[in-house]
């Protein structure tokens, strides 16, 4: 019986896996423009033509569905025993991430398509992480493999989740179970070859998105009293990433409109993860949300000074 504290029935839904299983082939994605490098803020005054151009250019952050590619090669049912009814199994549709066993199923949704989710280091069996967001604000993250037997899924968690789900589910390695696929997906393929996980380029964009703004929210708390801080719709850079004792995280900027040198804010966000650390600073006084450890305390301290006091 799968238990998720107090609620975790209210997650749990009947669910018809056969029937979700033929939706496969109907897979949309997301963005697979490659992230944008970062410069900063300080050219506020032309900040407008510039992000409007680019953001005509490309789609905004994806609440879409995983792209056809995506699904092509990686859609499906897999699970940790294929020809055992009663094992748990995942299934990768087209706007959605699902985990299901005895009839019961936790879904995630927002999903993204992560190709660099190692950074410039992935293991050499690694295809793509399929990320979504779990009701609650919780992540949960099929990463697909390829080894001599085909394709196997991992999964990854936040805490909440994992202890839900616990150590046998998510120690188990999912093997797609329904058939060989038309030609192996592999190193060579255009699937490991796609762009690396995109980004929308500036911050406007990724504060749209419910994602974050839901976990901003939570995170920031009365904070948000504040207009320019619940509102976000200030001025603000391109985002860009940063590796903290190896873990990537996008770095996000604003400032209250009229007054960014004494009202600004710098983010740090990792979406699989559902983690977002900040520094707040008004007036002299400095607010660190997200409870940062020291090392990523540390670098905002550093990116917030090279793009506020450069």
């Amino acid at each position: 019986m799968l238990a998720y504290g107090g609620s975790f029935p209210k997650i749990l839904k009947a669910h018809n896996v056969r029937e979700v299983s033929v939706m496969r082939h109907r897979l949309q994605d997301m963005l697979k423009q490659p992230p944008f490098k970062v410069g900063f803020v300080r050219r506020v005054a032309r900040f407008g033509v510039v992000a409007a151009s680019i953001a005509l250019s490309l789609p905004a952050w994806s609440q879409g569905g995983f792209e056809a590619d995506v699904i092509k090669n990686y859609g499906g049912s897999y699970s940790s025993a294929c020809r055992d009814a009663s094992a748990p199994r995942l299934l990768v549709i087209p706007n959605a991430l699902i985990f299901t066993q005895g009839g019961k199923s936790i879904t995630g949704r927002d999903v993204l398509s992560a190709y660099t989710y190692f950074g410039n280091s992935p293991p050499d069996d690694f295809r793509v992480a399929l990320m979504s967001q779990v009701k609650g604000n919780t992540s949960m993250v099929f990463i697909v493999y390829e080894d001599k037997q085909g394709q196997y899924i991992t999964l990854e968690a936040d805490d909440k989740l994992s202890s839900a789900l616990g150590k046998v589910r998510m120690n188990a390695k999912y093997r797609y179970c329904d058939g060989p696929r038309q030609e192996p997906v592999g190193k060579s393929s255009a699937a490991t070859k796609a762009p690396p996980e995109a980004m929308p380029p500036y911050g406007f964009d990724l504060f749209k998105n419910p994602q974050f703004k839901a976990l901003y929210t939570k995170t920031a708390g009365p904070l948000t009293r504040e207009r320019w801080l619940a509102a976000l719709e200030g001025p603000t850079g391109p985002l860009e990433k940063t590796s903290v004792d190896g873990r990537e995280f996008v770095v996000a900027n604003s400032c209250k409109p009229h007054d960014c040198y004494d009202h600004n804010v710098l983010f740090f966000y990792a979406a699989s993860r559902s983690l977002l650390y900040g520094k707040v600073y008004q007036a002299g006084k400095v607010t660190l949300i997200g409870s940062p450890p020291p090392a990523v305390a540390t670098e905002l301290d550093r990116k917030w000074m090279a793009t506020f006091r450069r």
